[in-house]
């Protein structure tokens, strides 16, 4: 085979990357200015098979993700008990009102056995809950009577969300 017929897999790789601390990288290297990964976020997509790309009018690259893109790094509520509304930030300055149309979803950690909520942050795209602002939220759990059945949650823009059906997280 020539050397013309050979593949260059540094080009046919994808150029970006999101680590599990969601550190964002560009041909292995971090991206260092917030403002950059702030500016490559709000174009970021997940597409129906699970794959992540920034999409711009000109151009498309795929992003490989090891969890998820973004994580809330701030939580703060407003109100008490079933009153409360609670509101959330992510690393890329996303904010967003837990209510029901944020579904949120609770999976166990193999290695420290702690549990990780994960919230959708915009269109089916996730972020993973920093482990302060996981306790944060688990701080506003208490027991509540639903349906005649003792549920452990919280409550957040007059909905009562349980943390019950806790999945294995295979990674």
């Amino acid at each position: 085979m020539s050397k013309t017929n050979k593949i260059n897999h540094a080009e046919t790789s994808p150029k970006f990357f999101i680590d599990k601390e969601c550190k964002w990288f560009f041909k292995g290297t971090e991206i260092k200015r917030h403002p950059m990964v702030c500016l490559f976020s709000r174009y970021l997509r997940l597409n129906d098979v699970g794959q992540y790309f920034i999409t711009t009018p000109y151009e498309k690259e795929q992003v490989i993700v090891e969890d998820v893109p973004f994580k809330i790094t701030t939580i703060w509520t407003k109100g008490e008990k079933d009153d409360a509304v609670i509101y959330l930030q992510t690393n890329v300055g996303d904010e967003l009102t837990l209510n029901s149309n944020k579904q949120i979803r609770f999976l166990n950690n193999k290695i420290n056995y702690g549990i990780i909520p994960y919230v959708t942050v915009r269109d089916n795209i996730e972020a993973y809950f920093t482990r302060s602002c996981a306790l944060d939220l688990f701080d506003l759990c208490n027991y509540h009577e639903i349906d005649n059945t003792c549920c452990f949650g919280f409550w957040s823009d007059k909905e009562f969300f349980a943390i019950e059906s806790i999945k294995d997280n295979n990674n």
